[in-house]
């Protein structure tokens, strides 16, 4: 697992390397209009389930729910769901297959639509009511998927030129970050969601820090003896340190001091990236009314780090990377980045003093 990474088979679910003939569902928030995806509340989740997941004719369901998994009664009709599949090529071509709702739910089908190049897809949920866009979702396959068929049915391109340029400028741009906040959500493929807001801080003349707020938890598929999954559960979770002293907090029990091995720095994490093969160029985007370059690369297996395909979007005039997302075996994650070089800081929990004195 990739340094970083948490858990993806919480809260009652049963995901692991023997779900992987389940059909893979990924979940995600949805957003109002005009909201952040990194930052701001959901109003809804997207279930979007996709079969067989490889070139060629693909089916998918959609449902969606509030954050309980209950039925979205917004999705009553005549409001109506609609697709977006935009493959992360150069020039692509966006497709929005015909839903047909079914008879019980907030439930819709595409029928069979022909995903037919091997390569990143863009998914893009959103629901329209009669007035107006109630909210949207976003997530991101890979065809053929790692996860169903493993790494040897995907070829990999080699890497262009133009694109280790572009990944070099941006890698070097993130290693010389010294703060930021970014919001991941992370899946299983087998209807499962973990939404953490994450602050990190790595000032000249500061002590690192660092802040977890685990957001959201649920998980939505029937466990393996037909019970239900637990109840998703909401902020129930958080965690900071500050240099070598680190508190956590779980289900509202209070913070407590705990074991750390210290903060990770943005210069380390970039660390991770740095044996990326099969860089491409792919398709431009926008993020925040911001035109970014996105970029394709595959990270080898390395030590007891995990191989996985990696999409970022890129600023061409800064070098950010507003949006990161990783597939590998059972992972499904996408991180938004925000406040890059924010001037934040990170405090000790309330009422708790340092072990050792920090800078401010």
């Amino acid at each position: 697992m990739l340094a970083g990474c948490t858990g993806a088979g919480t809260n009652g679910s049963e995901a692991g390397t023997g779900d992987r003939a389940l059909p893979v569902t990924l979940t995600n928030w949805m957003y109002a209009p005009g909201s952040s995806r990194a930052s701001d509340d959901p109003v809804a989740l997207a279930h979007v389930s996709v079969a067989p997941l490889q070139p060629g004719e693909n089916a998918i369901e959609i449902e969606l729910t509030d954050l309980n998994g209950a039925a979205l009664s917004e999705a009553s009709a005549p409001a109506e769901a609609v697709l977006t599949v935009q493959p992360l090529t150069p020039d692509p071509s966006a497709l929005t297959p015909p839903l047909t709702r079914a008879d019980v739910g907030a439930i819709w089908t595409t029928g069979e639509i022909d995903l037919a190049d091997q390569g990143w897809y863009e998914l893009a949920v959103a629901l329209e009511t009669a007035d107006e866009t109630f909210g949207a979702a976003t997530m991101y396959i890979l065809l053929p998927d790692p996860s169903v068929y493993g790494a040897d049915a995907l070829d990999l391109p080699d890497t262009d030129p133009e694109a280790l340029a572009l990944f070099a400028r941006a890698l070097n741009r993130y290693a010389d970050w010294d703060a930021s906040r970014w919001r991941e959500s992370l899946g299983s493929g087998t209807d499962v969601l973990v939404v953490t807001d994450f602050t990190l801080t790595t000032r000249p003349g500061e002590a690192p820090a660092f802040m977890a707020d685990t957001r959201y938890t649920g998980a939505f598929r029937p466990r393996s003896d037909g019970s239900p999954p637990a109840d998703p559960k909401f902020d129930y979770a958080g965690a900071i340190t500050i240099d070598d002293n680190a508190w956590r907090q779980r289900d509202g029990s209070g913070w407590e001091q705990s074991a750390t091995r210290g903060v990770t720095t943005h210069a380390e994490r970039s660390e991770i990236y740095a044996g990326a093969t099969n860089i491409q160029l792919t398709g431009t985007a926008r993020i925040d009314d911001q035109d970014v370059q996105v970029i394709t690369f595959y990270l080898p297996p390395d030590g007891g780090q995990s191989e996985a395909w990696f999409a970022w979007w890129i600023d061409p005039d800064t070098g950010d990377v507003p949006r990161m997302a990783m597939i590998a075996s059972m992972h499904y994650m996408i991180w938004d980045f925000f406040d890059i070089n924010g001037s934040y800081t990170i405090a000790p929990p309330p009422g708790i003093r340092m072990a050792t004195p920090t800078a401010q």
